[in-house]
This record gives structure tokens, C-alpha cells and sequence, in this order.
């Protein structure tokens, strides 16, 4: 080879790879400069390209021409993406089905795919052939000019999530609730709401004539053993033994007595004292009125400063099986999950910092999920 060829094909050798590194910049100048208005594809870019002429008499166009040019790109797009049947994609981050079709559909109909659409302004200028002729040029990836193109931005994600499932939980309909909450990767919470919308509920102090529980077991699954003296019919050792998910009716209730036995634990927590009697009091009161969420509630909370792990996380459980219609209930699992499933916790309070922001929790609550 003589040494004419070796320095060309060495030429062609160091510049193959500055062509294929073009960028859309470069493309358009090098292919489509010359073109009127319209919309062009190149490769793996779309090119939208508005020429607008001096909107008066004038030398050189200027911000009148920009602006002009920007709305004829807004409208060019706004066809473009009808034609091609643009829309956002159901291919969301962490969430599953059936939660990333609805969000899909919610955030469609609230806002317009074009407006999240992500593109490139790449030139706004006087033509080099003209002065009076603005040259508004626009490129867009290509792959978002398809059917579920559009990638939903992550806020709009997340706020979407949090609306569906806050009314899914005010209207009650529990079995899109832990559907919502399997999406999101919340199991153990999905767990107690599929309990709630599933299971039947055992009844204890039963009177002589009311209809015996039609159960495989001979106590429907209660505990043999009490959890103290004041667990007379037994409440809180099976909810134990459930771990918390389980559904217990009394039949023939006591509500003043254990509202009595709810508002002395109220006073001896909250000041300080008489712990174990406390929990006895609580204990009594679920006996009496196992759908009381209150004395539940505090039974976690007793338990938990007194680092009864265990107790705790069954009466967190139980506390939401009997308010599930408050997402503020769930703090309380979170609360439970710090110690014993520290990733579980971790994403199950961020959704509660995010549900907060639009249901406003109690300063208290704020607090537990604040992270401070």
C-alpha cells in the first residue's frame, strides 16, 4: 500500500468515529437546516422545525418571532401525538398491578402527556440565509412517539398512589385497599386487610341461647390459655397467638364498663404510673368490647414503652383491624416494624409521610414519621 492510501484510510479510521458521534445538533445542521416548517425523523430523534418570517416590518426577528415559533411547535406536537396515539406508559417503578393500570388512568385524565413530555430546544435563531425568518428548532427521543411512550414523572406517580388508595379506604372497599397495598410492596398491611374483608368474626360470651359458631376447631381458633386474670374470655392470648390478625366479636358487650376501665388506664398513662395496672384495665376492657379501636390503641402504645415487643405489635394490628378506615391507624404497624423489619418499616413510612401530606395527621403522628 502506498503512503497516500495509508494516511487516507488512517483518515477515515480517526474521523468514522467523530461521524457516528453526532448529535442532534449536528444532524440538523447537517441535514435538515435547509428545511421549511415541518416535522422530521432522523434516526432515533424527531425534529421539530418552525421557520417563523418578522410578524412586522424589521430587520431581524426577535422575541415577537420566539414566541410565535414556540406555539407552532406546541401545536405541531400536540398533532403529532394525537396522530401517533401517544400516551403515558403503565411501566411504573416498584408498583405492581392492579395500582400502575389506575395510576396510569388517573394521571391520564388529569394531566396531558405533551406537558411531561421531555424535549430539547435546540435552536432558537435567526436563519443564517434570513434575518427575518426565526428558526425554532425542537428534538424529541423518538421511543416517547408511541403508545405508552410518556414516562409519568415520579411525583405525579406517588400522588396518584396516595389519592387511590385514600378513597378506596374512606369508601370502605377494603378488597381494593389491600389490593393498593400489595402494589405498593406493603404486605404485612395488606395482610390484616385481607383479614378484614375475608374473615368471619369468633364470638365469645356467649349466652344460652344464642347459636353456637359452626367451627372445625372445638374454640374456633380461641386460645386454651388465658394471657392474665383479666383476659376472661381469653382476647388478648389470641390475638396473640394470631400474631394480631384475628377478628373477635363479644356478644353481649359491656361499653360503659369498658369505657370506665379504658378512661382509668387513660389517666394512670398519662401520668406515668401503675403500668401492669395499665394493661390489666386494657385487658378487660378488649374482653368486654373487642371492637373498642381505643383501648387497642393503647394497649399498643403501654406495651410498646414497656418493650413488650410482642404485645405491641398484635395490639398495632388489632388497632387497625378495628379502625380500617383510618390510614393514621397505621403508623402504629410502622411504629411495631422499627425493630423487627427495619426495610419494611422504612417503606411503609414513606407512604405515611406521603399520605400525610394530604389526610394531615395528629402532631404526634407526624412526629413518629417525621424520622427526627
Amino acid at each position: 500500500m502506498s503512503l497516500r492510501k495509508r494516511i487516507a484510510t488512517a483518515m477515515c479510521v480517526m474521523m468514522s468515529p467523530m461521524l457516528m458521534a453526532q448529535t442532534p445538533a449536528d444532524v440538523y445542521q447537517n441535514t435538515l437546516s435547509n428545511n421549511d416548517t415541518g416535522v422530521y425523523t432522523v434516526d432515533e430523534h424527531v425534529y421539530f422545525v418552525v421557520k417563523q418570517e418578522c410578524l412586522s416590518k424589521k430587520k431581524y426577528a426577535g422575541t415577537a418571532e420566539s414566541k410565535a415559533a414556540e406555539q407552532e411547535f406546541y401545536k405541531m406536537l400536540a398533532r403529532e401525538m394525537v396522530d401517533r396515539s401517544v400516551s403515558f406508559s403503565d411501566r411504573i417503578a416498584d408498583i405492581t398491578q392492579p395500582l400502575r393500570s389506575d395510576i396510569k388512568l388517573d394521571v391520564s385524565t388529569q394531566l396531558n402527556a405533551q406537558t411531561v413530555l421531555k424535549h430539547q430546544l435546540l435552536f432558537d435563531r435567526n436563519t443564517a440565509a434570513n434575518n427575518c425568518i426565526q428558526e425554532y428548532v425542537v428534538v424529541v427521543d423518538s421511543k416517547q412517539f408511541q403508545p405508552n411512550g410518556v414516562t409519568i414523572p415520579r411525583a405525579e406517580v406517588e400522588s396518584s398512589a396516595v389519592k387511590l388508595l385514600s378513597a378506596a379506604v374512606q369508601s370502605q372497599d377494603y378488597s381494593r385497599v389491600r389490593a393498593y397495598l400489595q402494589s405498593l410492596g406493603l404486605e404485612e398491611l395488606a395482610n390484616i386487610y385481607q383479614h378484614i374483608e375475608n374473615s368471619t368474626a369468633v364470638p365469645v360470651n356467649l349466652a344460652v341461647t344464642d347459636e353456637r359458631p359452626d367451627c372445625q376447631q372445638a374454640r374456633c381458633g380461641l386460645a386454651e390459655k388465658a394471657f392474665s386474670d383479666y383476659d376472661i374470655h381469653h382476647v388478648v392470648a389470641t390475638i396473640l397467638g394470631a400474631e394480631g390478625v384475628f377478628r373477635i366479636e363479644n356478644k353481649h358487650p359491656s361499653y360503659a364498663l369498658a369505657d370506665i376501665l379504658f378512661k382509668r388506664a387513660e389517666s394512670n398513662f398519662s401520668q406515668g404510673r401503675n403500668a401492669q395496672g395499665i394493661i390489666d384495665d386494657l385487658t378487660l376492657s378488649v374482653n368486654l368490647a373487642p371492637q373498642k379501636a381505643q383501648s387497642w390503641k393503647m394497649l399498643a402504645d403501654i406495651s410498646r414503652a414497656l418493650g413488650q415487643k410482642e404485645l405491641a405489635q398484635a395490639s398495632s394490628k388489632q388497632y387497625i383491624m378495628q379502625s380500617p378506615d383510618s390510614p393514621e391507624s397505621w403508623v402504629y404497624l410502622y411504629l411495631s416494624q422499627i425493630e423487627t423489619d427495619p426495610k419494611a418499616a422504612s417503606q411503609l413510612r414513606h407512604w405515611l409521610q406521603l399520605i400525610n401530606k394530604k389526610n394531615s395527621f395528629s402532631p404526634w403522628s407526624k412526629k413518629q414519621i417525621s424520622g427526627e
